[in-house]
């Protein structure tokens, strides 16, 4: 993984069918490594989005982040930029100008002209086997060494679905043949239906059988957000179910790889958000699809009156309830764009109001 400037970045062997590679996970790891260097300004932008977001698009999701009007304005700040999934060098060709100054970080599984780049593939069998090994027992994957193999390849040798596999490895009663059988079975389902990422898709489909009906719930529910972050009190909301409840399920989707924890949220690998829409699509109706979207509405409109009181009347409790949820942003984004610049010119408004005469 390298930077821009000169352009660099990691890409896939440009097969949409490898998700899962770890693209982003390398790369936000690095930008997490060498964050000191940028004091002026460090932005990640998750760009998937249908249609692709365009450039123009991108650049003021840049400025609005770093509080300027114009890129030219960033020409000699020392800034570092994460574009997570890009799809064409046109969108980054804007930020091409911003001067050695800045560093921009990309991942991307579309093959990008001009763009010297870093071709991450899936491991190889011994690193699979050690990742497999890592997280599930190892007695058995190290006893039943050609099934374990076997799993690894089913997996296409990919860090995601492994993780996955690994984490049902630890839930008894069932063995290491039991789960080769299943994986065998599943994955010749998917292929004879031609559907796309069946290493992630056979790991999924058997993580999400394995899970109870309020966790199950909450996972699906997921598929409701325009970005896959949440806390503790969004996840009560999405699945009906009290704080301790909620707290519970996210302890369990941890447990199963199926979430990741980001520091003081959690969020839900890109590679699984189109299963998890499309389990939502199968098991909830729109009607209840409808009625889960107006709950969050009505915790994120509390969420945005509580912030206010923060900043008209700043009170300890009051900040530490706040200081633990996701972006307002991203939060906006549930419903639409529209809803996103309305929400934008209420916090406007808010800060104007903290502001001193």
């Amino acid at each position: 993984m390298a930077a821009v400037a000169p352009p660099q970045c990691a890409k896939s062997d440009g097969d949409r069918r490898t998700g899962g590679v770890g693209k982003s996970t390398l790369a936000l790891h690095l930008a997490y490594q060498i964050r000191s260097r940028f004091t002026e300004g460090q932005v990640y932008l998750n760009l998937r989005s249908d249609p692709p977001l365009s450039a123009a698009t991108i650049a003021q999701q840049i400025c609005r982040a770093l509080s300027v009007v114009d890129l030219h304005e960033l020409s000699d700040r020392r800034i570092l930029l994460l574009l997570d999934a890009l799809e064409t060098a046109d969108q980054l060709q804007p930020l091409l100008k911003l001067g050695e100054n800045c560093t921009i970080l990309v991942t991307s599984v579309q093959p990008l002209a001009e763009i010297a780049a870093i071709e991450l593939q899936p491991m190889s069998s011994a690193d699979g086997m050690a990742l497999l090994k890592a997280i599930a027992p190892a007695k058995p994957i190290q006893a039943e060494a050609k099934t374990s193999k076997a799993i690894v390849q089913l997996c296409d040798n990919l860090p995601l679905p492994l993780c996955m596999i690994a984490a049902l490895l630890q839930q008894p009663p069932l063995q290491l043949d039991d789960y080769l059988q299943q994986l065998t079975e599943e994955r010749k389902r998917c292929e004879q239906a031609n559907l796309s990422y069946p290493a992630i898709r056979v790991s999924f489909n058997l993580s999400y059988r394995r899970l109870d009906a309020s966790t199950a719930r909450l996972l699906r529910r997921i598929g409701v957000l325009a970005e896959p972050i949440l806390t503790a009190e969004t996840a009560a909301a999405l699945s009906e179910t009290a704080i301790e409840s909620a707290q519970a399920s996210l302890a369990l989707l941890l447990r199963m790889r199926l979430i990741e924890f980001a520091g003081n949220h959690y969020r839900l690998p890109d590679p699984l958000r189109r299963l998890v829409k499309s389990q939502l699509a199968i098991e909830e109706s729109v009607e209840t699809r409808q009625t889960v979207r107006l709950r969050l509405a009505q915790h994120y409109q509390e969420f945005a009156e509580i912030l206010s009181s923060c900043w008209e009347t700043p009170s300890r409790p009051l900040i530490d309830r706040v200081r633990h949820k996701p972006p307002l942003i991203a939060i906006a984004r549930i419903f639409s764009p529209r809803s996103t610049g309305q929400f934008r010119r209420k916090l406007g408004r808010l800060r104007l109001r903290r502001s001193p005469a």
